[in-house]
């Protein structure tokens, strides 16, 4: 069973860490969202004066168009979507990027953050990442690691904090969150069972609606989302729908502001939409196979999952794919028990 982050067997090489370095949805028209300051005036009850005349609408009809309009506000602001990311990993992910780094200098960023220090030594003594060690410190975590594995590490803990910041919508977030880990895990497995040499294929997958959980977030925030909207069988899926349709471009928008590899933000935008990428499909590709993998382990399952047309597409026999559904089944409990205190 091959481990969450763990380089694959194709050659991917460890980087060199010196230890010794100090849901049909209401159709919204862009432009009305655009200047939506023209339109009726509303209340914080959801009562709209029409010309002297008041009615009531519920929030389910005024959220797509809201959210809409908060879709175009986090795209347009890089800034703010950069400091979405916490300064600490900020810095641990800049010392993470070359091919050697001082381990000190990563525990010297992570330490004084005990949400995510307490998380990364928690996931490389699990195992599941790395071979099992006795881990008690941010740097014994980097050694134990690796470069690469270190990244992947500290993205799964600041997508657990998002979580768990959605506050009135934990179940929902919580069910993201386990979504995330398994899409990871499984782009994981399915590079290496397609012999595919690259050193971000978990991002791929654990990230890839990253933005569904950023809208969850911020339109809860907003009271966008009144609380209990989302069990209405009515209301629910309409709202869940209005995310789904904008959660590629907030998503592929926050992986740009963060730093990330094009293939990863490519994934988050088109793996709705596979043939529209212009850098190629197979980001996009894999991104869509995992979520049948993750939808299969964490709560819909099919007996021909792995028969699905995307395995076909991505060159994935079915008899790999139902094993790597399998492997994702066994090693997702684990690695969500991991990561679960995280907060960032």
């Amino acid at each position: 069973m091959g481990s969450a982050f763990s380089a694959s067997a194709t050659g991917r090489q460890r980087a060199h860490v010196s230890p010794h370095s100090p849901q049909d949805a209401p159709k919204v028209c862009p432009g009305r969202c655009r200047n939506i300051g023209h339109m009726s005036s509303r209340d914080d009850a959801g009562r709209v004066s029409l010309g002297g005349s008041t009615t009531t609408i519920s929030p389910a009809q005024t959220a797509p168009i809201r959210i809409h309009h908060l879709t175009e506000i986090l795209c347009a602001d890089d800034p703010a979507l950069r400091r979405s990311l916490p300064e600490a990993v900020e810095r641990a992910l800049r010392l993470t990027g070359g091919r050697t780094a001082d381990a000190a200098a990563i525990e010297a960023a992570l330490a004084p953050e005990p949400a995510l220090a307490g998380p990364l030594i928690s996931l490389a003594a699990s195992g599941l990442c790395s071979s099992r060690a006795k881990v008690t410190s941010v740097r014994e975590a980097v050694m134990n690691l690796g470069l690469e594995a270190t990244r992947d590490a500290l993205f799964v803990i600041v997508t657990n904090g998002i979580a768990a910041s959605v506050a009135g919508f934990e179940a929902h977030a919580g069910t993201l969150r386990r979504r995330a880990l398994a899409s990871g895990i499984a782009a994981r497995l399915i590079a290496k069972a397609l012999r595919i040499e690259s050193d971000h294929d978990f991002l791929v997958g654990l990230l890839h609606d990253v933005g569904e959980l950023v809208l969850l977030q911020r339109s809860a925030e907003k009271g966008i989302l009144p609380l209990g909207i989302l069990e209405d069988p009515t209301d629910g899926p309409i709202v869940l729908e209005a995310i789904d349709l904008a959660h590629t471009r907030v998503g592929a928008a926050l992986c740009r502001a963060w730093g990330l590899p094009p293939a990863v933000a490519e994934a988050a935008e088109f793996h709705h939409d596979r043939r529209a990428g212009r850098r190629g499909r197979l980001p996009s590709q894999l991104a869509a196979a995992t979520d049948v993998i993750a939808m299969h382990v964490t709560g819909s399952p099919t007996p021909d999952s792995a028969r699905r047309p995307i395995f076909t597409e991505v060159g994935l026999p079915p008899a790999k794919a139902a094993t790597v559904i399998a492997e994702v089944e066994a090693m997702l409990p684990a690695l969500a028990a991991a990561a679960s205190s995280a907060r960032a």
